[in-house]
């Protein structure tokens, strides 16, 4: 257990050096059910001092009590905080660790006179004796919460369910980074919405979306052969009228358009009454011998009517000459 225990405390450690995570429960107030004695009291739990062997340092609720708590407020919202509570291993007359089977932790958004309000995030369970229960528990606990309450109606050792523990940490995401470990910074997200907030553990931006060229909750950088808005675009399903790099803001056709499309990705057909290359062309500039001819918006072709008088070419536009 002390290989555990030195294991988080250098994980700990590492986040706080790093500046990418903090233990928000520090120095928060706290209170609890009942006390043992005048220096067993609820802040020595964020305290910052995770030192198991000696009781001075821990929490205690009285005995034979048929319910016990403890609770902090972190004064801020958290989301998918992970907590971390030190057991004490220094008990002489009975095992060092049976008031740790049956413990309940609890989140809330809100500070309830009921300390089971709001979601169970986890029970302690092994042995009464809690022989198989590791020194420091480490949990994350979901959703978004304020108040963190530990709970326990189980009486281990015949003294009644009593708390009994050293110190509670919750470690969050420092302010403007979230995700696993804290390794994203939010100013890197590309929320279409540049004033979006910064969910700690998801980043996600608001129901806005994302800029062009970015896509998922966080708004991180579409996949390679797809552009624009909310990556929704297929760079396969342009029409540029050369081979051209596909960008994923806008995928621009950098040469322009094939023979019937338009617009900067070249995705969209010919306006009614133009056709041709990047749609420059006019119908109703042709010379049709058939007026009323359809206008194809890749060549502007008349039909096998021809051209009128004076006019030649697949669309009539070109002037005839006689060659003598």
């Amino acid at each position: 257990m002390a290989v555990w225990t030195s294991a988080v405390l250098w994980m700990a450690s590492l986040s706080l050096a790093a500046g990418v995570g903090q233990n928000v429960a520090r120095g928060k107030p706290a209170w609890m059910s009942t006390g043992r004695g005048a220096t067993r009291v609820a802040s020595n739990a964020v305290d910052g001092v995770t030192t198991a062997t000696e009781a001075a340092y821990a929490v205690h609720t009285q005995l034979y009590h048929s319910f016990a708590w403890w609770k902090v407020d972190l004064q801020i919202q958290v989301q998918s905080a992970v907590v971390n509570i030190y057991f004490r291993t220094d008990y002489v007359l009975c095992s060092d660790k049976d008031r740790r089977n049956g413990l309940n932790l609890f989140t809330s958004g809100t500070n309830s006179s009921d300390p089971t309000e709001g979601h169970l995030c986890h029970s302690v369970s092994g042995r009464p004796d809690g022989t198989d229960i590791s020194d420091v528990l480490n949990v994350t606990c979901p959703s978004t919460w304020r108040y963190l309450t530990a709970y326990t109606e189980t009486d281990n050792d015949g003294y009644g369910p009593v708390l009994d523990f050293v110190e509670v940490q919750v470690w969050s995401c420092a302010s403007g980074r979230y995700g696993a470990s804290c390794s994203m910074e939010c100013n890197s997200r590309h929320c279409h919405n540049t004033g979006d907030s910064c969910n700690s553990d998801t980043g996600a931006c608001s129901n806005e979306g994302c800029q062009p060229g970015w896509a998922g909750p966080d708004c991180t950088a579409c996949a390679p052969g797809y552009y624009g808005a909310n990556c929704d675009y297929s760079c396969a399903a342009r029409h540029c009228k050369v081979d051209s790099v596909c960008d994923a803001i806008h995928g621009v056709c950098v040469g322009g358009c094939a023979a019937g499309y338009r617009g900067t990705d070249c995705r969209q057909a010919c306006a009614s009454g133009r056709y041709g290359d990047s749609c420059i062309k006019y119908c109703n500039s042709r010379h049709c011998h058939n007026t009323g001819d359809s206008c194809p918006p890749d060549t502007g072709e008349c039909s096998n009517a021809g051209c009128q008088p004076g006019w030649a070419g697949p669309d009539c536009t070109g002037i005839y000459r006689i060659v003598r």
